[in-house]
């Protein structure tokens, strides 16, 4: 726990894939797993892109995209994840979070929160459309509900 900088409190999920054994913080959204997908589900009827939150690692939850949970993100969008920075992404340097999905990332707004973890709220292009000011804006709204609400 020391040396992976995992306080006492956390619990821990194990995973063997027959080579390796993986550890990982539990899940931080379980005990509101049915309130946030509402917010997803909202959001997502709201703008019609499809969304997800995620950790440095991993998907937690998602709408509109199929992204089982704990789906691994890539290591581009881990980089921008830990940095915590809004960023909203280019059409023409398109980062995909897996070769089946075919629509790139569009938005990353960081879900500010009391862990050690940086968690984010993702969303992806629709028919590479990219979000409108007013999509943007709902995303937002929903990354800042999800952190005073919920972290």
């Amino acid at each position: 726990r020391k040396r992976l900088h995992i306080s006492s409190g956390d619990s821990l999920e194990i995973k063997s894939d027959g080579k390796d054994i993986r550890l990982r913080k539990c899940d931080v959204f379980a005990p509101y797993n049915q309130q946030i997908q509402t917010f997803l589900t909202i959001l997502y009827e709201a703008v019609g892109h499809g969304a997800f939150i995620c950790d440095t690692e991993a998907v937690y939850l998602a709408k509109g995209v199929y992204l089982p949970d704990g789906t691994p993100i890539p290591e581009e969008l881990s980089a921008y994840v830990k940095a915590g920075k809004e960023t909203v992404f280019d059409l023409n340097r398109p980062l995909y979070i897996l070769p089946y999905i075919k629509e790139p990332v569009t938005a990353l707004l960081p879900i500010p929160n009391q862990k050690a973890c940086p968690l984010a709220l993702v969303l992806l292009y629709k028919h590479q459309k990219p979000l409108s000011e007013m999509e943007l804006g709902s995303a937002k709204l929903v990354a800042a509900t999800l952190a005073h609400k919920f972290m």
